[in-house]
């Protein structure tokens, strides 16, 4: 994993009160290797409206860091509020794809990593879950182990604006009069980025002159086209 892996962490709603006349919606967004690349940010060669308002109308953070260079460590420091050495989760994990069938999610699954958080350490779909909140989940799980992240759906969407609508309309409809917690994957920007832009063939290049090459990079034709495709994906993520 590179050392340059970051987040993008967006919550709708911060408002974790349980009371019964209270009780909020939360769509926790997170964008693989989305890295600080948006319009709202100046980088030239991309349009991120969505993320922009997101920041613009709730609170932003100038000076966050991911807790990890590596994904699971990353994602379950996020979910238990510990850093990876204090949870258990140091490492990548092995999880089962969300396709598969509830029991592959249970204690009697086949698919265990031998690295995981530790049996008390509670983690945050635990929490809603246990507070009347219907919870979900897009993508991918990579957090170990996965009967300590209980999700009632689970959707292995492409990272498309179409089919991630789709996914949102069936968790509200499955929600019922539940108060929701989705947990939203998106995979764009992650590598292979030619993956999300065969997925999304409207989806243009930003023009190889109009972008800033990082100063860590050589400045070639390869290089310059590696980061027009960074930046497209990130604005799939962003219509996501």
């Amino acid at each position: 994993m590179s050392l340059y892996r970051h987040f993008v962490c967006l919550t709708v709603s911060f408002a974790l009160q349980f009371s019964v006349s209270a009780k909020q919606n939360v769509v926790f967004i997170l964008a693989d290797d989305m890295s600080p690349d948006l319009s709202l940010l100046g980088t030239k060669g991309i349009e991120t409206p969505n993320i922009d308002a997101l920041a613009k109308q709730g609170v932003y953070f100038t000076n966050a860091f991911s807790a990890s260079a590596s994904c699971s460590p990353s994602r379950t420091a996020i979910l238990t509020g510990m850093w990876p050495h204090s949870n258990g989760n140091w490492r990548n994990v092995h999880t089962p794809p969300l396709n598969l069938p509830d029991k592959a999610f249970s204690r009697q699954t086949h698919i265990i990593d031998k690295v995981g958080i530790g049996h008390d350490v509670p983690t945050l779909p635990e929490i809603f879950k246990a507070n009347g909140y219907y919870t979900a989940i897009t993508q991918k799980l990579h957090l170990s182990p996965a009967w300590r992240y209980p999700y009632d759906a689970r959707n292995p969407v492409q990272s498309t604006p179409q089919r991630f609508k789709q996914a949102m309309h069936r968790f509200i409809e499955e929600a019922g009069d539940q108060p929701l917690f989705v947990h939203a994957n998106v995979a764009a920007p992650h590598r292979p980025y030619r993956a999300h832009l065969k997925n999304n063939p409207k989806q243009e290049l930003p023009d190889a002159d109009s972008i800033d090459v990082p100063p860590f990079l050589p400045d070639t034709p390869g290089v310059r086209r590696d980061v027009q495709e960074h930046l497209a994906c990130g604005e799939i993520a962003d219509s996501c």
